[in-house]
């Protein structure tokens, strides 16, 4: 962590030079280096933690700003942030010295008592929320009654992978970001214009696009074998790749996994 102490420092030289006062904020970064050299020192300086908030207030503080830029931040509810936590990837061993920042995994928990994990490098970039982004989120939000359905009839069964009864989700067997790419090949004309939930500001279809989402729904319905797992071992599924490589520039689901 003595690296990460030392770029703290000079990036912090160059707000006492500019008499900024306090530890800074995500906002204060002129540059996009400058922001990534000192949230890895950050990162790096703090190393594994079960709850930010509690072990490193200010730090806790900038995380939390910082995670306000994040692209997809209405459906990770980042407004909700009561706490952070900083934990190793399930594939890094305990044991493995000289851990890098790309070897730790952030996660947030919210006011909800839900827990996700978050990218800060996203939030760094502060990317445009896409037409993309917003129909797979209303795609998301579109199915959430089937996911709650399913939920309330596997109650009180353990993860399948492992057999904990903590932290648990419902997980896609056929992943969610196999399943969009797949019906977006069947369906490609798609919305592009879309409303916002009124409670959870999560992007949904418009009225007039129901007979698209009803496509959708019915194609989840039929294609999605759902499952209850764990966070852990959610995030150690293998990731998902695209089965065709295009030459054209056209959207696809990039992260995932599909098996």
């Amino acid at each position: 962590t003595y690296l990460g102490r030392e770029v703290s420092s000079s990036v912090n030289n160059k707000f006492a030079a500019g008499k900024k006062t306090g530890s800074p904020s995500p906002s204060d970064f002129k540059s996009y280096e400058d922001l990534k050299i000192y949230t890895i020192s950050q990162i790096l300086d703090i190393g594994l933690c079960s709850s930010l908030k509690n072990e490193y207030p200010e730090k806790f503080i900038y995380f939390r700003d910082l995670f306000q830029r994040h692209p997809d931040a209405t459906r990770k509810k980042v407004d909700k942030i009561i706490d952070i936590i900083f934990k190793l990837f399930p594939k890094v061993s305990r044991h493995k010295r000289n851990l890098k920042v790309g070897d730790y995994q952030i996660h947030i928990r919210t006011s909800d008592g839900d827990e996700d994990s978050i990218s800060w490098v996203k939030s760094m970039r502060r990317e445009d929320y896409s037409v993309e982004k917003k129909l797979t989120s209303a795609m998301r939000h579109s199915i959430e009654s089937q996911v709650r359905s399913f939920r309330s009839s596997q109650i009180g069964t353990p993860c399948i992978e492992c057999g904990t009864k903590t932290n648990l989700s419902v997980d896609h067997i056929n992943h969610f970001e196999g399943l969009t790419y797949f019906f977006l090949e069947l369906h490609p004309h798609h919305p592009v214009e879309f409303s916002e939930d009124p409670i959870t500001k999560q992007d949904c279809f418009r009225e007039e696009d129901a007979k698209y989402m009803k496509l959708w729904q019915d194609y989840h319905q039929k294609e999605a074998n759902l499952q209850i797992m764990c966070l852990k071992c959610n995030q150690g599924r293998p990731d998902w790749e695209c089965p065709v490589v295009r030459k054209e520039k056209r959207w696809k689901p990039k992260e995932g996994t599909w098996r």
